[in-house]
C-alpha cells in the first residue's frame, strides 16, 4: 500500500509537466507569428541565421497573439527613449 502524499505529489509533478508541455507547444506555434523584419526600421531577419536569432530582441504577446520583432539597434534605441521618459 502506498503513501497518499506520494500520490499526491505525483499527481502534482504530472500535472505541471503537463502544463509545461503545453506552455511550450504554445511558444513553439507562436514561431509561425515571427515577423521576417525589424518592427522599426524594417532591416530584414534571417531565420537560419543563428547570429541574429541570438541577438534579436522578440517580444511575445498573448492577448492578442503576437510576436514583434527589433533589431539590435533600434532596441537599444527604444530603451534610451524609455529611460529618457523615466527621467523626465
Amino acid at each position: 500500500m502506498g503513501s497518499i502524499g506520494r500520490s499526491i505529489r505525483r499527481k502534482k509533478e504530472k500535472a505541471n509537466r503537463k502544463q509545461s508541455q503545453k506552455e511550450m507547444n504554445n511558444k513553439l506555434n507562436l514561431t509561425s507569428l515571427l515577423p521576417e523584419e525589424c518592427l522599426s526600421c524594417e532591416k530584414p531577419f534571417d531565420k537560419s541565421d543563428k547570429k541574429m536569432i541570438d541577438e534579436w530582441y522578440m517580444i511575445v504577446r498573448n492577448d492578442p497573439q503576437s510576436v514583434n520583432l527589433y533589431c539590435p539597434a533600434c532596441w537599444v534605441q527604444a530603451q534610451e527613449t524609455l529611460r529618457e521618459i523615466d527621467f523626465k
